[in-house]
């Protein structure tokens, strides 16, 4: 399957992204999962979602994920157990 048309251009230019995960999930390391996860999830019907709904688009599948213990299994708690 080909690469849909401005995908790359995308996820290279959307840092906001990145950085809405890291608010859903409190870790970089589970944010870059869980974008990697919502990109994945839109990338098939990338072509079909509007330009300007392509954002939103990939934030709504982050919070759907975060939301459900999904990749990243939600925001860490606080205070950490121990």
């Amino acid at each position: 399957m080909d690469e849909p048309k401005d995908f790359a251009e995308f996820v290279q230019g959307h840092s906001r992204t990145l950085r809405t995960a890291w608010l859903l999930t409190g870790s970089w390391c589970m944010a870059v999962d869980l974008v990697q996860t919502a990109l994945a999830k839109t990338w098939p019907k990338w072509a079909g979602i509007a330009v300007a709904g392509r954002e939103a688009c990939v934030r709504r599948v982050m919070t759907t994920r975060s939301s459900r213990g999904g990749v990243a299994g939600g925001r860490a708690k606080w205070p950490p157990a121990g």
